[in-house]
């Protein structure tokens, strides 16, 4: 009787408190709680950030630069400031080409290097065993024909 009492009893209602209260407050916590909170602070908060800078200052800086600049007295203004911004974006890609170049440059001049460093290297490596090989063979055929001749 005591098995079946702990068993069922105490143990389905581990389950069922488990279960119907711990899992449902959970699911309530983040449903209801977390899930309304980001969308809360997306939607209210950040979505309206973003319109209220785009509308208030990007909105009104383009119309206050087009109506002042364009259509009053500082029209002239604004062609030499257009043809100052063109001149120095022009200077900035130069200089960006010039330095491009002078590091392909650079790279060309590493490479010569290194491509001369080997073939000398090459050169001196094979010109030294090709000699010590020359003179070792000489060296072993000429003692051997002494040997012989002293034989």
């Amino acid at each position: 009787l005591c098995i079946i009492i702990y068993y069922l009893l105490i143990n389905t209602l581990c389950i069922i408190i488990y279960y119907l209260l711990i899992n449902t407050l959970c699911i309530i916590i983040y449903y209801l709680l977390i899930n309304t909170l980001c969308i809360i602070i997306y939607y209210l908060l950040i979505n309206t950030l973003c319109i209220i800078i785009y509308y208030l200052l990007i909105n009104t800086l383009c119309i206050i630069i087009y109506y002042l600049l364009m259509n009053t007295l500082y029209k002239k203004l604004f062609y030499y400031i257009i043809i100052i911004i063109i001149i120095i974006i022009i200077i900035i890609i130069i200089i960006i080409i010039i330095i491009i170049i002078i590091i392909i440059i650079i790279i060309i001049i590493i490479i010569i290097i290194l491509l001369l460093y080997y073939y000398y290297y090459y050169y001196y490596y094979y010109y030294y065993y090709y000699y010590y090989y020359y003179y070792y063979y000489y060296y072993y055929y000429y003692q051997n024909f002494n040997y012989e001749l002293l034989i």
